[in-house]
Order: C-alpha cells, then sequence, then structure tokens
C-alpha cells in the first residue's frame, strides 16, 4: 500500500487529499484539507492573478508540503483548473509555486477537470446504476459529467462560476433584486446553451456550495465529511435556505455556523448557479459528495 498526496488549486479554494491506496486501486483518505486563499480574485475582470492572491496561495501550499511529509506521502500531485487556465501570467504562477514549493502544477482542461472530478465523486459511492451527472460548480467554472455507472459519456465545462458570479453580480450583500434577476438571467442563458438532451436520473454535487448547504440542512456545528456525504438536498430546500440568505448582510452571512471563512461573499452565487442547474436538468434534488477532483487526479495518476 502507497500513501500520496493530491492537490486541487481552484479559483477561491485549494484541497489537499492524503490517501493510502490498495493494491487493488482503492483509496483511504488519511487527511482532508481546505483553504481559501481565493487564487482567482480578480481573474475575470483583469486576466490577471495578483501578487496578493499569489501569495496566499504559496503560504497553503508550504503548509499542505509540509503536512504531506509529516504523513510520509511518497508523491505530491498537484494541478490547476479556470484561474490558471485563464490568466495570463499563468506560467510565471507555476514557475513561482515551482520555485517556492517543489511543487509542479499540472493546468489541466476543462474536459480532464470534468472527467477527474466524475471518478473522484464516484470514489465515493459503493454502486451507481442508471444515468448518472456529477455537478462540479466551482470559483471559476463549472463541470457537469455524465456517465452511466463508471463510463463517461459527455461533459462540459462552463465559464460560469461562484467567484465570477459573485464579482459580476453580487459584490454588495444583500445584492439588489436587479442584480439577482440579471445573475439568474445571465447564468440561465449561458448554461442552457450548452446542455443538451441528458436523461440524468441521479445528480451528485461536489465541492463547496453543496457541501456548505448540506453542513446547514443539517444544521451541524461541526464539519463532518461523514454526516455530509450522500447528504440529499432537495430543491424545495435549497430554496429556502437561498430565499433566507439572500436578504443576509455580509456581516450576517459570516455569523452562519455552517459557512466556512473565505465563502461568506460567494455561497448565494453558488446556490444561484446550483438552482438554475436543477431546473435546467429537471431534477428535484442532488446527492452530496466530500470527494471530487482531487481525488480523481490521484485515481488518475496511480493508474497510469
Amino acid at each position: 500500500m502507497n500513501r500520496f498526496a493530491s492537490i486541487d488549486i481552484g479559483t477561491n479554494t485549494v484541497l489537499m487529499v492524503i490517501a493510502d491506496v490498495t493494491d487493488d486501486g482503492k483509496l483511504i483518505p488519511v487527511s482532508d484539507d481546505q483553504r481559501t486563499p481565493r487564487l482567482g480574485k480578480g481573474v475575470d475582470a483583469n486576466g490577471f492573478i495578483s501578487k496578493e492572491s499569489l501569495h496566499r496561495v504559496l503560504n497553503t501550499l508550504h503548509e499542505y508540503k509540509k503536512k504531506a511529509e509529516s504523513f510520509n506521502a511518497s508523491k505530491i500531485f498537484a494541478c490547476g483548473t479556470s484561474a490558471l487556465r485563464d490568466a495570463l501570467n499563468r506560467d510565471e504562477v507555476i514557475l513561482q509555486i515551482k520555485n517556492e514549493t517543489g511543487i509542479n502544477v499540472d493546468i489541466i482542461s476543462g474536459e480532464q477537470e470534468a472527467e477527474y472530478t466524475y471518478f473522484g465523486a464516484l470514489s465515493g459511492f459503493s454502486a451507481l446504476t442508471g444515468i448518472t451527472g456529477v455537478l462540479d460548480i466551482g470559483g471559476g467554472s463549472t463541470e457537469l459529467i455524465i456517465g452511466n455507472n463508471y463510463s463517461v459519456k459527455s461533459r462540459w465545462s462552463i465559464d460560469v462560476g461562484c467567484v465570477r458570479l459573485t464579482e459580476r453580480y453580487f459584490s454588495t450583500l444583500p445584492p439588489s433584486q436587479e442584480k439577482i434577476i440579471a445573475a439568474t438571467r445571465y447564468v440561465r442563458s449561458t448554461i442552457s446553451r450548452a446542455i443538451p438532451e441528458h436523461g440524468i436520473e441521479k445528480l451528485i454535487g461536489v465541492a463547496g456550495t453543496v457541501t456548505t448547504l448540506a453542513a446547514i440542512d443539517r444544521e451541524l456545528q461541526e464539519f463532518s465529511a461523514q454526516l455530509i456525504n450522500r447528504h440529499i438536498l432537495t430543491s424545495n430546500r435549497i430554496d429556502e435556505i437561498y430565499n433566507t440568505y439572500i436578504r443576509f448582510t455580509l456581516d450576517e452571512m459570516k455569523a452562519v455556523r455552517q459557512i466556512i471563512p473565505g465563502r461568506e461573499d460567494i455561497l448565494l452565487a453558488g446556490i444561484a448557479i446550483l438552482r438554475v442547474y436543477l431546473s435546467i436538468l429537471g431534477l428535484n434534488s442532488i446527492t452530496v459528495s466530500t470527494r471530487g477532483l482531487r481525488y480523481g487526479q490521484l485515481l488518475a495518476k496511480i493508474a497510469r
């Protein structure tokens, strides 16, 4: 059995799982961490990753590398997604990360991100039948992957994410009614142009929007992956939470125990995206997975 670390450098979060890999390729997580340095802050507006954002990410990566070494991980895999794909200075950023931390970061395509996310999410379920969709609402983009059992059939990466949407429409909380309407129209028009007929029977959601909603729905006092994984969120309950928080100020959002620091200003945008997806897909619930891209990346690397 070997032990590896897998890091997902996203637009808002940087996540790391340290896991043992069994001889038959199964993952046994021993540590799972999340930080919100927001690498992609301002990238949608000006096209560049700022020195301040990079500094926050570097601090996180130094911390993660030290932890991976303390857990005796034999190798660290890392990938970058939407913010790094879009940033005009991505090459300089990748080089600086390598020089300062020794970590090699692969910038993956939206399609590869979708595939990693799909297999990572499904690794937390023992058996699935029928047409399954996996939805990953990220900071810069959203991935939808459709498969039958453990075979990917279709995948889309759409440049609608909760950080981008926040910067465009939800920069002030509570947002005005005009901003809410404009944001919903923008998300719906962008998504509906990209998503064809699908036939999804079960939708699984990964990443911070759905895990936060699950924690709120279960009224958890502390985050627990065990209690959140496989939790079912109904569209009615999602609507209730959205309609409550859409009236909150930023300070009131920060006071919600289940919202981790760094997500309080972007949660509403994430929920807005989720509601539109459920509506377009004609579904009334989503099942939460606490796994995702970092797990899928690890599975792909060890398979090679």
